[in-house]
């Protein structure tokens, strides 16, 4: 079992690593379908296809999250809770690629938009925090999302 300080800082190095690798992929998507752009006429389908890889990483990031919490402890309740919430990643990211699919064949009336949008990330939310009160009882050495925030702020305002 690895402690709560070592669980922490190897979360926010995995933290700082996904935020500059996503923002970098980001980055090449927007610079290559804004040349294209101006050089072609692109369809639809181009740009969801845009998309499909950004939420590709998106999946990504949550199971390379997901395999380094299991690394964390051997507790079969605490794997499943955390195979549990990377299923949830991964159906949220699902639930947004059919939203954007819809938008894209225009399936949607405007109203729906948000509400859509909406009733695909609440419930995403609650449950991301469901699982981590779970997985804090389960294992006290546990680190939220409260925990890398609270550490964030301690390190910028130089406490630590």
């Amino acid at each position: 079992m690895v402690e709560h300080k070592d669980r922490l800082l190897q979360l926010m190095r995995f933290e700082q690593v996904s935020i500059r690798l996503f923002g970098l992929l980001v980055a090449i998507i927007i610079l290559t379908f804004y040349y294209l752009h101006s050089r072609y006429t692109l369809t639809n389908m181009q740009v969801f296809a845009a998309f499909l890889v950004i939420y590709a990483s998106l999946i990504l990031w949550g199971w390379l999250r997901m395999k380094l919490l299991l690394r964390f402890s051997s507790d079969e309740l605490y794997r499943r809770y955390v195979r549990i919430n990377f299923l949830f990643i991964f159906m949220t990211v699902i639930g947004l690629a059919i939203f954007i699919w819809g938008t894209v064949i225009q399936n949607f009336q405007h109203v729906t938009y948000s509400l859509l949008g909406t009733l695909i990330v609440v419930p995403f939310l609650y449950f991301e925090w469901w699982v981590n009160e779970r997985l804090k009882k389960i294992d006290p050495e546990h680190v939220t999302n409260q925990d890398i925030r609270q550490y964030r702020r301690l390190k910028e305002a130089g406490e630590q």
